[in-house]
């Protein structure tokens, strides 16, 4: 009997508890707003963020969450005027999946201000992530060991696109697969500020970044272990790293300019298709800073030469 209890007991308490998170959709009747969701979840649920333009600042609390949208150049996340989208929750201990979003415009030009700011301990997950004309960080990410990987990081102002921060000693922050355009700022790393942390960069691409304009800087190293492979800077001063780092190879650095091995594969998926064409259509006629990738030829507006463009690489990228 006792033996028949306990068994009960546990399915009941299995029963009680979903095995998986639950997804939350924004917008929707019952979650109008990202915040509303994040409001309404659980340890483990996932934030769902359709296709449009969201204009918050939201408070993730302390919760396991994943929060992702329809992709970086569908699901833009704007920061209200004189906000941030995600801002400092020091007393959030869990971790974060952020994926494909694309956060713009969070203009406050003063330290310690970030269009997201991840500054808690836990490692978390920025993946297929654009970070879009911000000032002062983009992202701020403290702690060890989280994955920001494959994600843009384009025209921070005044600022630094990446802070990392406080984890020197403890497992490494990796950021794989991406790419630093055209990001600004004085007298330091204007793409990247390490101060104090553990980091790899693994395949990055560091594009005009404070060069020939600034000093030259892409990252400033302060009192961290930085290790780099296959990473390439171009456009860039002769000497864009200050501070030391490690040498892991395959690195390149030249003052001209690095073309993309497949431009047209703007969703980066190894396949230039109709998934490709369709982001050169949604932005037809725009400058495509909304956009990372659709202006192909650089000329500041998406038109018919960045659709011949696609047209021309149709197929499989070249190995």
């Amino acid at each position: 009997m006792r033996a028949r209890m306990i068994v009960g007991t546990a399915a009941a308490a299995l029963a009680a508890s979903p095995a998986f998170g639950v997804d939350r959709l924004v917008p929707s009747k019952q979650y109008p707003t990202i915040q509303s969701a994040v409001n309404a979840a659980a340890d483990g649920d996932i934030i769902v963020i359709a296709a449009g333009t969201f204009t918050e600042t939201v408070q993730l609390g302390n919760k396991r969450l994943t929060v992702r949208g329809a992709g970086a150049t569908q699901t833009i996340w704007r920061a209200p005027a004189g906000a941030t989208c995600i801002p400092p929750q020091p007393e959030n201990t869990k971790p974060i999946s952020l994926v494909d979003i694309g956060f713009a415009d969070c203009n406050l030009p003063t330290y310690p201000n970030a269009a997201v700011a991840l500054n808690w301990v836990a490692p978390h997950v920025v993946r297929r992530c654009a970070f879009i004309n911000c000032t002062f960080f983009a992202l701020n990410i403290w702690g060890s060991g989280s994955l920001v990987e494959d994600c843009d990081f384009i025209g921070t102002v005044d600022g630094i696109a990446v802070n990392t921060n406080l984890s020197s000693a403890a497992s490494p922050h990796v950021f794989r697969n991406c790419r630093f355009k055209d990001n600004r700022y004085g007298d330091v790393g204007s793409a990247m500020d390490i101060y104090q942390s553990n980091v790899r960069l693994e395949s990055c691409t560091f594009t005009r970044n404070n060069f020939p304009s600034g000093n030259g800087l892409a990252i400033r190293s302060i009192a961290s272990n930085l290790f780099l492979s296959n990473t390439r800077f171009c456009e860039s001063g002769p000497s864009p790293i200050l501070g030391g780092w490690t040498d892991g190879g395959g690195n390149t650095f030249t003052t001209a300019t690095c073309a993309p091995p497949c431009p047209a594969d703007i969703i980066r998926d190894a396949t230039v298709n109709g998934a490709d064409l369709a982001i050169i259509l949604v932005a037809w006629g725009t400058s495509g800073s909304q956009y990372p990738g659709a202006d192909l030829d650089g000329n500041r507006v998406v038109n018919g030469s960045d659709l011949a463009a696609v047209l021309a690489a149709w197929g499989p990228c070249p190995q």
